[in-house]
């Protein structure tokens, strides 16, 4: 049995340490480059980054020198926020490869947090113009759209997105979101609701519309919705914080706090949690407890818990 074979039936077994395991062992056996290559897409598949590295830049170093070795690694080098060695090393695949969409999609994603916007942009154009009847190609510009705050533009791409593809349902959740941006608040609903009906495990369908019910002031109909979300994903960072901010309109300030105290348990490098506890807790008379928890935030460089700090000092 070859070390793929091994690998495929300890994956069906759901026994993912001895899959890694084996996937380790076949690395030290003087593998050939192309198992190199094999192996380091394993591990890429796996999200262990850094395993994926070594093995593709060994693959590299031994003579690969293909499309798909350079895919893998600059989609790692992404994965790792080395986004100038994404872009470097996914344009080689692009030179190699045009008619591979993915290549555009990963490219872009490098370029866009290596702060070539432009340059990303242009590429999505080319890609639009290889690839015109191809939906992921219009929702990837307009999530770049999004993330230049061009709402307008991001709107109609993931629009076209739809048209193109009507049975995806995260093109229908960035429409909605980008109907969100632009006030069309009824319109991102019908988005939302969409996205339900066509993955209804999806989590964020459902925390995106509690968002829009939240917008409305509708705060028991908001709470069933986070609820949902968090009954899909029980581990759903951005469903707490919204949940907590539901709870808080609510005045339900006890259980709002447990909220954003397990948001900070869930994402500890996030500054909104430790904000919104900070924000409960000064609510709750607790003033040194939050001024603690305020400074946690403020060392990661939030602003708003700098600024909350100062409002709560000026008090004493």
């Amino acid at each position: 049995m070859s070390f793929l074979e091994e690998y495929q039936e300890k994956i069906k077994s759901g026994d993912i340490k001895g899959a890694y395991e084996t996937i380790k062992k076949a690395e030290a056996s003087s593998p050939t480059p192309d198992e190199l290559l094999l192996i380091g897409s394993i591990y890429l598949q796996m999200g262990l980054n850094q395993d994926a590295e070594r093995a593709l830049t060994r693959a590299d170093e031994e003579g690969v020198k293909n499309y798909a070795l350079y895919v893998n690694l600059g989609v790692c080098y992404n994965r790792l926020g080395r986004f100038d060695e994404a872009v470097e090393t996914l344009y080689k695949a692009l030179e190699m490869r045009d008619d591979i969409i993915g290549i555009y999609i990963n490219l872009t994603t490098a370029l866009k947090y290596a702060g070539k916007t432009q340059e990303a942009l242009d590429l999505l154009d080319k890609a639009i113009a290889k690839f015109p009847d191809e939906g992921e190609v219009y929702n990837t510009r307009g999530f770049l759209f999004e993330y230049l705050g061009w709402y307008e533009e991001a709107s109609r791409d993931y629009k076209r997105a739809t048209e193109l593809n009507p049975n995806n349902a995260i093109y229908w959740i960035n429409l909605g979101n980008s109907n969100i941006h632009l006030d069309n608040l009824e319109d991102a609903k019908i988005c939302f609701n969409k996205a339900t009906e066509l993955d209804p495990e999806n989590p964020l369908a459902y925390n995106n519309l509690s968002y829009y019910y939240m917008r409305i002031r509708d705060y028991d109909t908001a709470l069933e919705m986070v609820n949902l979300a968090l009954n899909k994903d029980p581990q759903y960072f951005q469903a707490y914080l919204n949940r907590g901010v539901i709870l808080t309109y609510l005045k339900r300030y006890e259980d709002a706090l447990k909220d954003f105290e397990k948001a900070i348990e869930l994402r500890p490098n996030n500054p909104a949690g430790y904000f919104n506890t900070g924000r409960i807790l000064d609510i709750l008379g607790r003033t040194d407890k939050a001024l603690e928890v305020l400074k946690e935030g403020a060392e990661l460089g939030n602003e708003q818990c700098s600024e909350l700090i100062k409002i709560i000092e000026s008090r004493k």
